[in-house]
C-alpha cells in the first residue's frame, strides 16, 4: 500500500518518512526508500528512554503531520507528537479491537482524551472498523478505504489463463480454490482443508492453492496429510507470484474470524474472482451476499454447500466474478483513497 501510495506524495510535494518501532527496520525498508520515503528505526521500548529517544527524533524532524497506525504505544506517541509542537496528528484504525473488561474501558478512556485534549484525528480503513470504534469506545472515525493496486492485480486473458494453468499442472476443467494471507488462527485455513474432503466428493476436479506463511503453516500441512487432500493441494508459501495464481484461480474462499479489512479479498476482486467468505467483520466490507460472492455463517456445512455451488456452476462464478471486480473497482479505487488522506493532511 505505501509503495502504491508514493508517486501521490510526491506529485503534491509531500515529504514522507516512516519510523519503524519493531526489533529491526524490517523488511521492506529498501523498497519503501527506493519508492522516495525516508525510513528510520526507532525499537520500541516501554520506557523513557524511548520516549526521549522520539522526542528528540520528533524536534529534530519539525513534522507538519503526524499519522500513527499501530494499536501499541499509540497514546504515548500521540502525547509525544503533542510534546513535540507537531500540529497535526492522525491515528488510523487497522482493525476490530474486541477488548473487554476493563481493557476496553481503558482503551476508551484513552480515545477520548486523545481527541478532546490533543484534537487526534481518527481514520477507519472500512466500515466494519469504524462501527467497532463506535459501538465499543465511542469512538467517532472517518472512513477512509484501503487499497490495493488495481494495475497489478486484474484478470487473466484466455490465453493467459491456459498458459498459467500449463505452467501450474492444471486441466482446463479443474476448479481452483484459492486463499492467500500468513497461516494463523484468525485466517481458519483449517475450516478450507477440513471442507475440502466432502467437496471433493461433489466436485472431483477442484483443486486448492494457498499462497502464504505463518506460524500454523505446518499444522495445515499435516492436516491435509489427515485428511487425504495434499494430493490436490498446494502450498506456496510467500510468493511474489501472488497474481498469477489469482488469475487461473476460479473461487477465492476466505473463512477468516473476523478482519479489519480483507486486502487480499479486494486483491482476488481486482482479478475478477467470486468470493466465498465468513459473514463476520472486515469482510463485510467487500463481500455481498450473492452479488459478488457468498457471505456466509461461520459453519462447516455451508461452508461446502458454498464451495460446491459455486464450482458446479460456470455462469454464476463468471457473473459474481465480473460484480466483484466492478464492485472493487468502484468502492476501492486506490487514487480517491490516498486523495482523500492527502486531503485531511492538508486541512
Amino acid at each position: 500500500m505505501l509503495n502504491n501510495a508514493a508517486p501521490f506524495f510526491i506529485s503534491k510535494s509531500i515529504e514522507t518518512h516512516i519510523l519503524s518501532t519493531g526489533c529491526d527496520v524490517g523488511p521492506y525498508s529498501s523498497e519503501l526508500i527506493e519508492s522516495g520515503y525516508k525510513v528510520h528505526h526507532i525499537s520500541f521500548k516501554k520506557s523513557p528512554q524511548y520516549l526521549w529517544r522520539l522526542l528528540l527524533f520528533f524536534k529534530k524532524e519539525k513534522f507538519d503531520v503526524i499519522h500513527i497506525h499501530p494499536e501499541r504505544g499509540f497514546m504515548m506517541h500521540a502525547l509525544t507528537a503533542k510534546l513535540a509542537g507537531v500540529g497535526k496528528i492522525f491515528r488510523t484504525y487497522h482493525s476490530v479491537f474486541l477488548f473487554s473488561g476493563f481493557l476496553r474501558k481503558r482503551k476508551k478512556l484513552e480515545r477520548w482524551l486523545l481527541v478532546h485534549l490533543l484534537g487526534l484525528k481518527n481514520i477507519s480503513i472500512g466500515s466494519s472498523v469504524q462501527q467497532v470504534e463506535r459501538n465499543l469506545f465511542n469512538n467517532q472515525t472517518t472512513i477512509i478505504p484501503n487499497w490495493a493496486d488495481n494495475q497489478k492485480f486484474y484478470p487473466a486473458s484466455e490465453g493467459e489463463r491456459r498458459e498459467l494453468r500449463s505452467i501450474y499442472g492444471l486441466f482446463d476443467s479443474d476448479i481452483v480454490l484459492v486463499s492467500v494471507g500468513s497461516c494463523s488462527q484468525v485466517k481458519n485455513h483449517a475450516a478450507i482443508i477440513n471442507a475440502l474432503e466432502k467437496v471433493k466428493e461433489k466436485v472431483p476436479n477442484i483443486v486448492y492453492f494457498h499462497a502464504g506463511e505463518g506460524e500454523l503453516l505446518q499444522s495445515e500441512q499435516e492436516l491435509a496429510k489427515q485428511k487425504g487432500v495434499t494430493n490436490f493441494t498446494r502450498f506456496f508459501g510467500n510468493t511474489n507470484q501472488v497474481r498469477e495464481i489469482l488469475a487461473l484461480s476460479d473461487i477465492y474462499i476466505m473463512p477468516s474470524l473476523h478482519e479489519g479489512f480483507g486486502i487480499s479479498a479486494l486483491e482476488a476482486s481486482y482479478c475478477g474472482l467470486p468470493i466465498i467468505a465468513y459473514d463476520v467483520y472486515g469482510l463485510r466490507d467487500i463481500v455481498i451476499n450473492n452479488v459478488n460472492g457468498f457471505l456466509i455463517d461461520p459453519n462447516q456445512e455451508k461452508l461446502v454447500d458454498a464451495i460446491v455451488k459455486l464450482s458446479k456452476n460456470d455462469e454464476l462464478r463468471k457473473k459474481m466474478g465480473g460484480e466483484a471486480r466492478g464492485l472493487a473497482l468502484a468502492n476501492f479505487d486506490m487514487e480517491s483513497s490516498i486523495s482523500l488522506l492527502i486531503e485531511s493532511y492538508n486541512n
